[in-house]
């Protein structure tokens, strides 16, 4: 499919607990494809979450794919519905794909079709919607920041990302996908954990340098980290001048 507004996009909205089934049902709404409910939690310290006697807050991480031209539609569309533009509501971005199959470009494309045909207003909603985000003269750029750690090492990559200037983040669990070590003849796959931070693009060196040197000093472990470029963001506030994620992000 040609041009920009066409290229397709990983859209990745972060809401309020409980509201992931809410943020899926707009994926819908929107015409995006493949939408995938993935659980993580949030990045406040173990030790204040032990303090309190609280479980590690679960969050839902909303998953879909759809083109450029719908993915800022689609962000608007959790403001309709969940209110991301409130603090604590929830933060929704968008990550260019530089390839997929044809099998999820034509679901896409169905997709797409068939929210336009249930519901004749979407059209013209979408168009309104597109004129208004064409007004926005303030256009920011923003990186998504990942690190993959062992799962003891988690709070100490939060600790120096927050020192560096981040205000929270949210944390995945996964394990090794080769084959685990062997313990008493029962192998154990080693868990892992990966942190999303949302970051404006002059912070992404300093805090991939924090939070490699703060891993590296405690444990003499390597934390891994990546950054990706984030065409569309909702759900960042400003406080005294600066750029903020969620606070829902931190709790």
């Amino acid at each position: 499919r040609g041009g920009i507004n066409m290229q397709m996009k990983l859209v990745v909205a972060i809401p309020r607990r409980g509201s992931g089934n809410a943020a899926s049902e707009v994926c819908r709404e929107y015409g995006a494809a493949l939408p995938m409910i993935v659980r993580g939690h949030g990045t406040a310290s173990s030790d204040i979450m032990n303090m309190f006697g609280l479980d590690e807050p679960e969050k839902d991480v909303v998953l879909c794919v759809t083109d450029g031209k719908t993915a800022p539609l689609l962000l608007e569309g959790f403001n309709k519905k969940l209110h991301f533009e409130k603090p604590g509501a929830g933060i929704a971005f968008a990550l260019p794909l530089s390839g997929i199959s044809r099998a999820v470009s034509e679901m896409v494309n169905t997709a797409n079709d068939s929210a336009e045909k249930e519901n004749t207003a979407v059209a013209d909603e979408k168009k309104e919607e597109e004129t208004k985000m064409e007004t926005n003269a303030e256009i920011k750029h923003y990186e998504l920041i990942i690190v993959a750690t062992s799962s003891g090492n988690t709070d100490i990559a939060v600790k120096a990302a927050k020192e560096a200037g981040v205000r929270g983040g949210t944390v995945l669990r996964a394990r090794e996908a080769e084959l685990g070590k062997k313990i008493f003849g029962i192998t154990v796959q080693p868990e892992k954990e990966i942190v999303f931070m949302l970051v404006r693009a002059e912070m992404r060196q300093d805090v991939m340098k924090a939070i490699c040197a703060a891993v590296l000093n405690e444990t003499g472990e390597h934390a891994l980290t990546f950054s990706l470029p984030v065409s569309d963001v909702i759900g960042l506030h400003k406080d005294n001048g600066k750029d903020k994620a969620e606070k829902s992000e931190e709790k």
